[in-house]
């Protein structure tokens, strides 16, 4: 069995002292003043995008696109009621559902 002397000697932390704020990197220093996570240090400045990266994203974005449309098509032509007050409130939601279309979420 360890003592509480030895482990704080594997710790780092001899004497019970923890490592302070001021034995931390300036860079972490200056994000955590900033309110920011340590971590963030490690982030280093923005590089421009890959072109796969970007291709990737458009194809989903595209593949998005076509799915919703697939998606209200089916809505309008398999599952809307024939009248009443129903119908009104099915193209009310088809017409919320076809929002994100147009830029609104």
């Amino acid at each position: 069995m360890q003592s509480l002397e030895q482990r704080r000697r594997v710790r780092g932390d001899v004497g019970g002292e923890r490592p302070q704020f001021r034995d931390t990197p300036v860079e972490v220093k200056a994000y955590s003043t900033a309110g920011m996570a340590g971590w963030a240090a490690q982030l280093g400045s923005p590089a421009p995008e890959a072109p796969r990266s970007r291709r990737m994203a458009r194809t989903g974005g595209i593949a998005a696109i076509a799915a919703l449309l697939l998606y209200l098509t089916w809505r309008v032509a398999f599952t809307m009621p024939l009248g009443g007050g129903d119908l009104v409130i099915a193209w009310t939601l088809v017409t919320f559902e076809a929002l994100p279309l147009i830029g609104w979420s």
